[in-house]
């Protein structure tokens, strides 16, 4: 026997703070009495919602939590019905193991791209709260040429009809040629929360009108780049305990068991070639610390080495700098020696970085245009396979 939320919140009905309300409210019975607060269930009671009996099953343990990732695509609606029969997100989902399919928030008719469905409720219910401040990232093409001066209106927060919205991150993404040609542009941006229509209404407030409107990570889950729109994918295990992580993480960060997260660590070092100091060493950190501002959360340090490197193309001597990121297990390192200045050799492993970090992590590119190349961006076994055929050459 367990607690009725719960036993209904398991069912997929619903997260169990709503359903008490519904117990308050006298919607729930269990053997034809009304329902309390603090009653007990188990699957072979019959419990009623609004006078239908209700399947119930035991409370769902963690392993056998569904989540689905599905590609919405433009013209379905968010409902499970529509009177109108037109096409809904549910219409294409398989059948859950049991229970019913919750879908975590809500895309609108005219907006695509990824929408997570979900078994649990109350898992549906914590990642949709405003406290969890679950990221959900946004591809938007707008008409125009947006002004300086309504994107930092943007990032700072523009006023709506129910209440002050900004933008957490704003990128302007590279222009194809057609884009150029047709006066689009694109933006990722970053929320915490889900309100109705809220990126549509925060750039019509600053007099820009979206043309269209890609959903492409919610929280820890992207949007895979393999999935066409109308077609859905089970979450793996750890996607699914990533995403049950992200409301835990949510749920402790109260002021009195708030742990505060270690500043990422800057490690700079040098060959005797370059004269070190502690003015350099400084501006290394102060810059690497501005540059992988956006993974700060997830970087527990970064390693900065500073050399000299001979350049055979140019016949002369060029700096060099590696620049290795430790983010749990990950530790991508970006080089970069084809510099004659050691604050450009500094600032192009940064920029490398950042596109590595970007990929490996699903957050946003600090940088558009192309990426660099493989030899630029190694692993630490490449890079010292890498240092030993340089000095054979040399």
């Amino acid at each position: 026997m367990v607690r009725l939320q719960k036993l209904l919140a398991a069912a997929g009905l619903g997260s169990r703070r709503a359903i008490e309300q519904w117990i308050r409210a006298g919607r729930v019975t269990i053997g034809g009495r009304l329902a309390q607060l603090g009653d007990r269930a188990g699957p072979g009671d019959e419990v009623r919602l609004d006078g239908k009996k209700v399947e119930l099953a035991p409370e769902a343990p963690a392993a056998s939590r569904e989540v689905l990732l599905y590609n919405k695509p433009l013209g379905e609606l968010t409902t499970r019905r529509d009177p109108e029969g037109r096409p809904t997100v549910f219409d294409q989902l398989p059948p859950p193991r049991q229970g019913r399919w919750i879908s975590v928030g809500r895309l609108d008719v005219n907006t695509s791209g990824l929408l997570l469905f979900t078994t649990d409720g109350e898992l549906a219910h914590r990642l949709m709260h405003p406290s969890a401040e679950v990221e959900r990232e946004y591809r938007v093409r707008v008409r125009g040429v947006p002004s300086r001066e309504a994107l930092a209106a943007l990032e700072r927060g523009v006023e709506l009809e129910d209440g002050l919205a900004r933008f957490e991150r704003m990128v302007a993404e590279r222009q194809s040629e057609a884009d150029a040609a047709s006066s689009h542009s694109w933006y990722r941006v970053v929320i915490k929360e889900g309100r109705n229509r809220e990126v549509r209404r925060m750039w019509r407030a600053v007099g820009c009108e979206v043309s269209r409107l890609v959903r492409v990570r919610y929280g820890p889950l992207e949007l895979p780049d393999d999935l066409r729109a109308g077609t859905w994918r089970r979450a793996s295990a750890l996607e699914t305990a990533a995403l049950a992580g992200t409301v835990l993480a949510a749920s402790s960060s109260s002021p009195s068991t708030h742990r505060v997260q270690p500043p990422m660590q800057v490690l700079v070092s040098s060959d005797h070639t370059v004269t070190s100091s502690e003015a350099l060493t400084s501006r290394v950190s102060a810059a690497v610390t501005h540059g992988l501002a956006w993974w700060a959360d997830r970087i527990t340090r970064v390693e900065v080495h500073l050399s000299d490197v001979s350049n055979h193309k140019r016949g002369k001597t060029g700096k060099r700098c590696v620049m290795e990121a430790h983010v749990g297990g990950l530790k991508p390192v970006a080089v970069h020696d084809e510099a004659d200045v050691l604050g450009v050799a500094i600032d192009g492993s940064i920029r490398k970085l950042q596109h590595v970090l970007g990929h490996e992590l699903g957050r946003l590119k600090a940088t558009a245009g192309p990426g660099p190349t493989p030899r630029q961006l190694a692993s630490v076994d490449e890079l010292e396979q890498l240092e030993r055929l340089s000095k054979k050459k040399s």
